[in-house]
């Protein structure tokens, strides 16, 4: 999913690509999002520039996360949405999940809502689309 980073408020915290980001993913991983807390850190998340959000995914264990979906995918073959990762999580699993999840799912694209996306940007969508 690509986000308009640059709108007319220039307020990433309102941004209408985080809910759709977040409905998106609650409804895909319901076992991760399975309170108030999860999809508050979500949206904090969202709310931060870019670095600031590097900055959050190396306090925490991103790489334990995808290794985790990883092996839920490969256990789970041909298994389709919603999926039930995380039923037996902790907090802090389901939490470093959420993180590395919108970091998957999102791209943000620094432009205002008049601008066209770039054909290369759809290229990249649909190539990361079919990895998925």
């Amino acid at each position: 999913m690509t986000r308009i980073s640059t709108d007319e408020s220039n307020a990433l915290a309102t941004n209408r690509g985080n809910f759709l980001l977040r409905d998106i993913l609650s409804k895909r991983y319901p076992k991760i999002f399975v309170g108030e807390f999860e999809q508050r850190t979500l949206l904090a998340y969202l709310a931060r520039d870019r670095s600031r959000q590097e900055e959050l995914l190396r306090q925490v264990s991103v790489d334990a996360a995808a290794a985790k979906l990883a092996s839920y995918v490969e256990d789970n073959a041909g298994a389709e949405y919603p999926l039930d990762i995380g039923e037996d999580f902790s907090q802090e699993q389901r939490t470093e999940l959420v993180l590395y999840l919108a970091d998957l799912y999102l791209t943000d694209f620094d432009s205002t809502h008049c601008t066209q996306l770039p054909s290369e940007t759809f290229e990249m969508l649909m190539a990361s689309a079919r990895k998925k």
